[in-house]
């Protein structure tokens, strides 16, 4: 019998965002690398690198020039003048949130310790007009791929 992994399904909340895989007929919600089940929508720029969900919120006392959090809310500005690694460096809100989807892809691949064929995300159904284009500027997401699940609409992000 050949097994194989379906979808891993990325929820994009305000403040946090939850990745499940469907794999055995049934979806399992995936922990992050601190045991929780939801990542915090957080991205901060340290001098030597870039924290992504608990470790962003966990230091943004320390750094809160080069933290960023709940992304969504911003989705169609931008952001100047952050330091990264001694340089600067522009980023907009897709770009941030982007760095949090790949976070959570990776820790699905990690969870399933397989290639992943399928991944969609899930935005609000009343997410349009500026915030709907510039999420489907996500990696990868194409409106061809889009389906509806649950009033949600649903696109391919790999």
């Amino acid at each position: 019998m050949v097994s194989f992994i379906s979808f891993i399904c990325i929820d994009l909340g305000n403040s946090y965002y939850c990745v499940g895989v469907w794999q055995n007929d049934s979806v399992e919600i995936v922990s992050n690398d601190h045991n929780n089940h939801t990542f915090f929508s957080y991205v901060s720029f340290t001098d030597s690198e870039r924290l992504i969900g608990d470790a962003a919120k966990n230091q943004t006392a320390m750094n809160p020039t080069n933290t960023f959090y709940d992304a969504n809310h911003l989705i169609g500005r931008r952001f100047n003048d952050i330091d990264f690694k001694n340089e600067t460096k522009d980023f907009t809100t897709v770009n941030i949130s982007s760095m949090v989807l790949t976070k959570m892809k990776d820790t699905a691949k990690a969870y399933i310790d397989e290639k992943v064929s399928n991944d969609e995300t899930t935005k609000k159904k009343y997410e349009t007009g500026r915030v709907g284009a510039a999420t489907r500027g996500f990696p990868g997401g194409d409106a061809s791929n889009a389906s509806n699940n649950n009033g949600s609409t649903v696109e391919n992000i790999d």
